[in-house]
């Protein structure tokens, strides 16, 4: 990769909440496996983008997409509409390549209207749950820890009973994905990835075999009082036929360049986030 310490510097000065082991890591692991997107001027990238394999799965077929990451442009150079010309070149790069488009997760919510504008549209959906302690009254099941690639193989089965379409990620870009994470299970159909952030319990995925849904309660509960916090955000697919989503916020995850599958539950799930 071109410039390596050049990006490197852009992606820092772009995702202050980043270290420098964390670019280090990203690199290494998960940009040296992507296509660049960038622009230079004088010398200096000043605007890029990541282009990583994915694919969104459907009951009867899987379809080759890129997952759009680390999009960000040099605070001189913002306004200008790089950024615009950028998903264009990744549109082309992604038609080039056989894939069916481009999907990503927006940094936040205000950036999903400037995706909108460039013609992504909204399409995974997810929800979201915010807990404290003391409104869980569940007893706390033990809790068994397993590798990613364990969780990678067995998320998609359960997936498949949840989501008309959802996306999927390569075993290597989606053990980056989640290296941040531990995964734990209850063996009883419950299953949660998790990390620590500010002092709250953030499950990135919570998943959970039919039936099984009051038991996400019991295992958060558990994961709290383990790490001795006291409120939780849970993420996890909208299931239209669970109880547990009656208490969940749901909205959308992430929005699609290009799509003719209507899905009436597509999922996105785990992220690079």
């Amino acid at each position: 990769m071109k410039n390596l310490d050049d990006l490197k510097e852009l992606y820092l000065l772009s995702f202050t909440e980043d270290t420098k082991e964390d670019a280090d890591f990203l690199f290494e692991n998960v940009f040296s496996k992507a296509k660049l997107v960038s622009l230079e001027e004088n010398g200096k990238t000043v605007s890029m983008l990541f282009l990583m394999d994915c694919s969104l799965i459907t009951k009867i077929k899987e379809i080759p997409y890129y997952y759009l990451y680390a999009a960000c442009t040099h605070p001189h150079h913002r306004g200008k509409g790089l950024m615009g010309k950028l998903l264009a070149k990744a549109k082309a790069i992604a038609k080039e390549n056989g894939r069916a488009g481009i999907i990503l997760k927006p940094a936040k919510p205000s950036l999903f209207e400037f995706y909108n504008n460039y013609g992504f549209k909204d399409f995974c959906k997810y929800s979201k749950l915010n807990l404290c302690i003391e409104d869980i009254n569940f007893k706390v099941p033990t809790l068994y820890n397993i590798s990613a690639l364990e969780w990678w193989e067995k998320r998609k089965a359960i997936l498949k009973a949840y989501s008309d379409c959802f996306v999927s990620f390569p075993k290597e870009l989606f053990a980056a994905a989640i290296a941040d994470c531990k995964i734990v299970t209850d063996k009883k159909g419950v299953f949660v990835a998790y990390e620590i952030r500010e002092n709250t319990l953030l499950c990135k995925e919570c998943l959970y075999e039919k039936g099984c849904e009051e038991g996400v309660l019991a295992v958060v509960k558990g994961l709290m009082e383990k790490n001795k916090l006291t409120f939780a955000e849970v993420r996890m697919p909208i299931d239209l036929n669970s109880r547990l989503n009656s208490l969940c916020q749901n909205g959308y995850f992430s929005v699609i360049s290009e799509t003719d599958i209507e899905a009436k539950n597509p999922y996105h799930g785990f992220a690079f986030d």
